[in-house]
C-alpha cells in the first residue's frame, strides 16, 4: 500500500503543473510575452519540511531489545517495519548556470518505525485454569530516532522542462534514539501473560545503544513554483537510503537499517546575480501566393520595359558605382553621470544598472565594453568606479543618497545609499573607508520643474557619487580601429511612383533587391502608392564578394487592399565595383578633419558646467589647432516650456564656448529640438543636458591619411570624454 502511494506522487506533481498557469511554474519566468528574461543569482537560500514514510529493514533479534527475559525463539528475527517520520532545515544553493546548481541541505530528521514479528510465547503465558500453556503473541518495537542531516548534492533543471532533479550524499549525525518492546496476544483466547494478568505487556522500555553516524544517498526530484520573478516554491519527493546500521551494538551477522521516502515542500530565494534576456527576433510577414487575378486575367508578369535605376554619385545617377573600404583608426568618448536613478520610495538598485557577481568581476574590462552607446556605458557605472578604485589605492568616493520631494521616509536616502556603497565594497573588495556615506534630502542641485512636476521627482530619487580623484569618475576611453564596410546608395526611380488612381487597386507595395547572386526580400515596403524614387544602401553581407564586378536589380511587387498582385516591375542593372582599401588616422570629410563632441553635462536649469564634466574641455583642446573651425550646439531635454529651453541651451552654448577659450565661429541653441537620448529615463534627461561641439581642421597639403601618430588619433562620437584609464598592474 504504501510502494503504491509513492509511485502516485510524481504523477500528481506533474498533473499540478498541467492545471496551473504555465507562466507561473516556468523555470524561468518571461517578463512579457516577446521576451524571455531569466536571473541566475550570486546564490539561493531557503528553507523547507517533509513528512517521510520510513521503512526499516535488518536481521535483529529480539533479545537485543530485552536481553534479560529471552521469551522469543531464535526464528522470531525483527526483518521490517514501517513508520512515519519527517524532517525540517535550511539551504544554500549556488547556480552554474540555468541548468545546473550545487546546493546543500542542512537541518533536522526523524527516522521512527514498527518492527513488527509474529512468534510462540511458551514460557509466560497461562491459560484459564492458571496452567503453563504455548500463546502466539505479536512483539512489535516502536523505536523513534532523531539525526542531524547534512547532505551536499548537484540540481539539474531543464530549460523548458517543468521538473528538477537533485543528487547527493547523505550523511546522518545522531542525538536521541529510544524503542519500547512490547507483546501482544494473539490467541488462543482467554489466555494471559503470567506476571500481569493481562493480554499485552512491555517488556522493555529504553534508549537505543550504540547509535552511530550513516552514510547514505538522497536522489529527488521536485516541481518549481515561480510565485514571483524572484520567490520559488517548490514540491519535492525524495527517496533516501542508507549504508550502515541505525546502531553498533549489533551481534555479528545482524543489521538494521532505515530508508526514508518523502515529500518535501519548501521555499528558494536569489540573493544578487545578473539578469538575462533574449528578445526573439520578429516572425516573418507571410506572403500569399501570386494566384490573383485582376479584370478577367492573370497576374501581370515582368514587362519588357525596365523602370529606372541608377548609383547616386556626387554628379549625379551613373550605371556604375565605385567605393572603396577604409579603415579609420577612432576613439570614443563617454561621459560618466555621477548619478544611480531610483524608483519612488525604493532602495533596491534597478535592473537596469548592470551589476556583477563574484564570478564574473575579474572578466569586467572597461575598455572591453560595448561602443557606441552612451548610456549602454552609463549603466556600467558601478562597475566602472569598482574597478578604477581598485586600480587606484589612494582613491576615495563619497556616496551620497537623496530623495524626492514626494517621499516622506527618510531613512530611504541612507538605504539607497547602503545599497551603493555595499555593492562597491562587497563585489569589488574595497575597504569600507574608502567609501564615505552620507544622506540630505534634495540634492544640492534638484529637479524642481513647475511644469512637469513628476519627472522632475523622478531625478531627486537618486544616489550621488564624487571623487576625491577626478580619473575616478573621468569618461570612459574606448579606442578603436574602425572598418567601414562597403556602400554604396542605389536609387531606384519606378514608373508607377505618384498619385495613386485607386487607393483598392495599390495599398500595399514590396521591393525584392538582388545583389550578385542574393536575393533580399522585403528590402523596401510600404503602404499605398510605391514613391518616386527608393533608395537602396548596399552594405556588406555574407556571401557577397565584392573584388569583383557584382550587378544589382530589383523587382517591384504592388499589391491591392485583398493582398491580390496588381502590379510588377523590373529595374534596370547596376553595377558595383570595389577598388583598394586604405586607411586614415581620422576621418576626413571634404578635405577636412571632422571631431564631434558631446562631453559637457549641466544641471537641471543651469548653464554652468558640472565639475565632473570640467576634465572634458582637455580632452578636447588638443584637436583644435589655429586652423580649424569649431561649432558649439546647445541641447536640453523635453521639461519646460520650448522657448524657455531654447534660451537656457544657448546660454550653454555660449557657456561652452568660453570654456574652451578660443574664438567659435558659431555657438547656438537648439533646445528641445533633438533630442539626444530617450526623455523617459531620468539619465536620458540629463544626457540631454549638454553641448555638441564640432572641430573641422583643414587638412595639410601632402598629409598621409596613415600618419605614425594615428593610434592615438580621435574620432569621438556624441558620447563623453575622459582621463585616460589608471594604468593596470602588470
Amino acid at each position: 500500500m504504501h510502494s503504491i502511494r509513492i509511485s502516485l506522487l510524481p504523477i500528481l506533481l506533474l498533473c499540478c503543473w498541467l492545471l496551473l498557469p504555465h507562466s507561473g511554474l516556468a523555470q524561468d519566468k518571461p517578463k512579457q510575452d516577446s521576451v524571455e528574461r531569466w536571473l541566475v543569482p550570486d546564490f539561493y537560500i531557503g528553507a523547507y519540511g517533509s513528512v517521510a514514510g520510513v521503512t526499516q529493514s535488518g536481521l535483529v533479534h529480539p533479545d537485543y531489545f530485552a536481553a534479560s527475559r529471552r521469551t522469543a525463539p531464535a526464528s522470531s528475527i525483527f526483518t521490517e517495519g514501517f513508520g512515519i517520520g519527517g524532517a525540517i532545515g535550511l539551504l544554500f544553493e549556488v547556480p552554474v548556470d540555468r541548468i545546473f546548481a550545487f546546493g546543500l541541505r542542512a537541518g533536522y530528521e526523524s527516522r521512527g518505525a514498527d518492527l513488527v514479528k509474529s512468534y510462540s510465547n511458551e514460557t509466560d503465558v497461562k491459560g484459564p485454569t492458571g496452567a503453563t500453556t504455548t500463546a502466539n503473541v505479536e512483539g512489535t518495537v516502536a523505536n523513534s530516532y532523531g539525526m542531524l542531516n547534512a547532505t551536499p548534492y548537484l540540481y539539474f533543471s531543464p530549460v523548458g522542462f517543468p521538473l528538477y532533479f537533485e543528487v547527493g550524499p547523505t550523511l546522518l549525525l545522531p542525538i536521541t534514539g529510544s524503542y519500547q518492546y512490547t507483546e501482544k496476544i494473539t490467541s488462543p483466547a482467554n489466555t494471559q501473560f503470567r506476571l500481569n494478568s493481562q493480554t499485552s505487556r512491555t517488556l522493555e522500555d529504553a534508549d537505543i545503544a550504540g547509535l552511530q553516524s550513516v552514510f547514505g544517498v538522497t536522489v529527488a526530484t521536485g516541481l518549481n513554483i515561480q510565485l514571483s520573478e524572484e520567490f520559488k516554491l517548490f514540491l519535492e519527493i525524495q527517496y533516501s537510503p542508507v549504508f550502515d546500521n541505525i546502531t553498533n551494538n549489533l551481534r555479528a551477522g545482524e543489521e538494521w537499517k532505515a530508508t526514508n521516502f518523502s515529500g518535501t515542500i519548501g521555499f528558494r530565494y536569489p540573493i544578487g546575480g545578473d539578469w538575462y534576456q533574449v528578445i526573439p527576433p520578429s516572425p516573418p510577414i507571410a506572403r500569399k501566393p501570386d494566384t490573383s487575378k485582376k479584370g478577367g486575367s492573370t497576374a501581370s508578369t515582368i514587362p519588357d520595359t525596365l523602370f529606372e535605376a541608377g548609383a547616386v554619385t556626387p554628379e549625379g545617377l551613373k550605371d556604375t558605382v565605385i567605393i572603396n573600404k577604409r579603415k579609420i583608426q577612432s576613439t570614443e568618448f563617454h561621459a560618466l553621470l555621477p548619478y544611480i536613478f531610483f524608483e519612488r520610495d525604493s532602495v533596491a538598485i534597478p535592473a537596469r544598472y548592470h551589476q556583477l557577481n563574484k564570478k564574473t568581476v575579474k572578466g569586467f574590462q572597461i575598455e572591453r565594453l560595448p561602443r557606441g552607446s552612451t548610456l549602454g556605458i552609463y549603466y556600467h557605472l558601478l562597475d566602472i568606479v569598482g574597478q578604477r578604485l581598485r586600480l587606484n589605492k589612494s582613491g576615495t568616493i563619497k556616496v551620497t543618497g537623496c530623495l524626492s520631494q514626494f517621499e516622506t521616509d527618510t531613512s530611504v536616502a541612507r538605504r539607497r545609499a547602503e545599497a551603493v556603497r555595499d555593492y562597491i565594497i562587497n563585489t569589488w573588495r574595497i575597504r569600507a573607508n574608502r567609501v564615505e556615506l552620507a544622506v540630505r534630502a534634495l540634492p544640492a542641485n534638484p529637479s524642481l520643474s513647475e511644469v512637469d512636476t513628476a519627472e522632475g521627482a523622478r531625478e531627486n530619487q537618486r544616489v550621488e557619487i564624487s571623487a576625491n580623484d577626478l580619473s575616478i569618475l573621468a569618461p570612459v576611453r574606448l579606442p578603436d580601429t574602425a572598418t567601414l564596410g562597403t556602400a554604396g546608395l542605389i536609387r531606384f526611380l519606378p514608373t508607377t511612383g505618384g498619385e495613386p488612381d485607386s487607393a483598392t487597386e495599390m495599398n500595399a507595395w514590396s521591393l525584392d533587391v538582388t545583389v550578385g547572386d542574393s536575393l533580399i526580400t522585403d528590402a523596401k515596403t510600404g503602404y499605398g502608392t510605391p514613391p518616386k524614387q527608393i533608395d537602396f544602401e548596399v552594405e556588406r553581407r555574407a556571401g557577397l564578394n565584392l573584388t569583383d564586378t557584382v550587378k544589382i536589380s530589383s523587382k517591384l511587387t504592388i499589391r491591392d487592399s485583398l493582398d491580390n498582385v496588381t502590379n510588377r516591375e523590373q529595374s534596370k542593372k547596376v553595377v558595383i565595383v570595389q577598388e583598394e582599401e586604405y586607411e586614415e588616422e581620422r576621418e576626413v570629410i571634404n578635405g577636412k578633419y571632422v571631431d564631434t563632441y558631446n562631453l559637457l553635462l549641466f544641471g537641471f536649469d543651469q548653464q554652468d558646467i558640472q565639475d565632473f564634466s570640467r576634465q572634458a574641455t582637455a580632452i578636447m583642446q588638443p584637436r583644435i589647432t589655429p586652423q580649424s573651425t569649431v561649432r558649439v550646439i546647445g541641447h536640453t531635454d523635453r521639461i519646460g516650456l520650448p522657448p524657455y529651453n531654447k534660451a537656457l541651451s544657448q546660454r550653454r552654448a555660449d557657456a561652452a564656448a568660453q570654456a574652451l577659450g578660443i574664438p567659435v565661429k558659431e555657438a547656438v541653441g537648439r533646445g528641445e529640438k533633438e533630442l539626444l537620448y530617450d526623455n523617459d529615463l531620468p539619465e536620458g534627461r540629463y544626457y540631454c543636458r549638454t553641448v555638441t561641439v564640432i572641430v573641422e581642421t583643414p587638412v595639410a597639403p601632402g598629409t598621409n591619411a596613415t600618419t605614425s601618430d594615428r593610434g592615438t588619433g580621435t574620432r569621438s562620437s556624441s558620447e563623453m570624454v575622459p582621463i585616460p584609464e589608471p594604468k593596470r598592474k602588470k
